[in-house]
């Protein structure tokens, strides 16, 4: 039915171009020959309509009450008066504003409810990660959680990874499920091209997911802490990962590379890493800690500031190039150099966020939020990146922007 619907609208746009189209040259003759597509049934139409032959078939202001009268008026093939042609096109372009009103309507309800559903996930996660050996339905839980977050990620890759930024930026939530999220998201975008498995990229992404359940509720309160971790805390720190992967089997994971991969996250390919210090060298491992790495430097602490997207993937791609591991490029290559939900300044000193990447990896799509004067725009505004006037200048750091952003309005307008 929607998808019908959505076919009218198309159409009556279609239309509306088109006679823009055939009445922009003044006829000569005494009428003009219209489609009643552009018209909408329960609304007064903007002339008298006449048939070929001049007969009145309906006067200004009348309804066409049905699709089917507006079909059987077309038959007899309807026309307008040259003099009321203006009015006509007037009205088929405001019929034209309205399809767009409700596609953006439709859109931004489209973005309420993923960003709706991000938050329910959230939510869902937070309690299986820190309730862990309390949770008795565990893993058919998770597995639903799980495809849910694939699902989203897959219809909405742009516009998932915005949510999932503005989560790290939200201090307010909980940052171990906002850091295992977007990691999990991170790998899904890279795996693809790192020569995994389609079964070693979901034993990835669920290892993303569940790394830190070994110490969730302490990741939480180290985030907002405004000291560095004590003794004890460091003990936890260091013995998590193997706490973790013992959880998750007792909680009925039989998925070795899955535990393997929560066991190992913090080992290193060249040794020296923990709880082991041994040396790992599984490409699915290096991902995981990569993407681990990446979210961590882009999430603000009480203790420091955020990095922006560029330094932080700048950093891994540096890091990973000196091991001779070409996971670092791929970041680069796949996310960009500007995520979507992070702040950039442009040329023009306005403050906007990004909401999709482009081939571009330096040139994202924007929406300015913050005039060059330091005030709040009433409406985003859509920036090309690629004008060197609307360039990006610089990051800006998540701290110095006060903006409350509506994902809806900003994709809408985009």
């Amino acid at each position: 039915m929607s998808d019908h619907k959505g076919s009218e609208k198309t159409q009556r746009a279609a239309t509306t171009q088109s006679l823009v189209s055939a009445l922009s040259t003044p006829s000569t003759d005494r009428y003009i020959a219209v489609s009643l597509a552009g018209i909408e049934v329960n609304r007064p139409i903007p002339a008298d309509i006449w048939n070929a032959r001049g007969v009145l078939l309906m006067r200004k202001g009348e309804m066409l009450e049905t699709l089917e009268r507006q079909q059987l008026l077309s038959r007899h093939q309807p026309s307008i008066r040259e003099a009321d042609r203006r009015d006509w096109l007037l009205a088929g372009q405001t019929v034209h504003q309205t399809a767009l009103r409700v596609a953006h309507r439709a859109t931004d309800e489209a973005m309420r409810s993923m960003n709706d559903d991000w938050l329910d996930l959230h939510a869902q996660l937070s309690i299986l990660l820190q309730q862990n050996l309390l949770v008795r339905d565990f893993l058919p839980r998770f597995n639903t959680l799980r495809h849910k977050a694939l699902g989203l990620m897959d219809r909405h890759p742009d516009e998932s990874l915005f949510v999932l930024v503005q989560m790290l930026y939200d201090t307010q939530l909980g940052y171990s499920t906002s850091n295992a999220l977007a990691a999990a998201a991170v790998c899904h975008v890279i795996g693809p091209t790192a020569g995994l498995s389609h079964a070693q990229e979901c034993s990835l992404f669920n290892a993303a997911l569940t790394m830190n359940v070994g110490m969730a509720r302490l990741q939480n309160q180290l985030a907002v802490q405004k000291v560095g971790p004590d003794a004890h805390q460091r003990e936890a720190i260091k013995n998590h990962p193997h706490v973790g992967a013992n959880m998750l089997e007792q909680l009925g994971v039989t998925d070795l590379l899955w535990l393997d991969l929560v066991r190992d996250h913090h080992e290193h390919a060249q040794g020296g890493g923990y709880p082991t210090s041994r040396p790992v060298h599984h490409t699915a491992q290096q991902l995981l800690q990569l993407a681990d790495r990446f979210v961590a430097r882009i999430s603000p602490r009480k203790t420091r500031r955020g990095q922006s997207v560029r330094a932080a993937a700048r950093a891994q791609f540096l890091e990973m190039q000196s091991q001779s591991n070409p996971l670092g490029q791929l970041l680069v290559k796949q996310l960009g150099m500007y995520l979507p939900g992070s702040y950039v300044r442009l040329q023009s000193d306005e403050i906007a966020v990004v909401t999709r990447s482009t081939p571009l990896l330096n040139a994202p799509m924007v929406m300015a939020i913050i005039g060059k004067n330091g005030i709040p725009l009433s409406a985003p505004s859509l920036r090309d990146t690629a004008n060197p006037a609307f360039a990006i200048k610089d990051t800006v750091a998540s701290e110095e922007v006060k903006v409350r952003l509506d994902p809806s309005r900003l994709f809408g307008r985009g």
